[in-house]
């Protein structure tokens, strides 16, 4: 993925992310993410930290929980019922 508003985050930030996806494989997480931005959405691919083993798929960047949050029920509709939002 490149660099810029869809790209690969190797380490937190702070930020919060709607995960729509979490995979134990890198490149189904990619092929998420890049389905996603080919949508014409922005994608964020969120890797592994610690003894954490799954890469996530973001979408809804923000700089606070609320931002992030707003629009859920909009984003369940594409994504399912099974997204959150995560500090990462």
């Amino acid at each position: 993925m490149a660099d810029g508003p869809n790209s690969a985050i190797s380490e937190p930030s702070g930020r919060f992310y709607v995960v729509v996806g979490s995979f134990i494989d890198s490149d189904l997480a990619e092929d998420k993410a890049n389905a996603i931005i080919k949508s014409g959405a922005q994608a964020y691919l969120l890797e592994p930290q610690g003894e954490e083993i799954y890469y996530r798929v973001g979408v809804n960047g923000a700089n606070d929980y609320a931002t992030a949050n707003s629009g859920i029920d909009e984003l369940k509709q594409t994504f399912g019922t099974e997204i959150w939002v995560l500090k990462y």
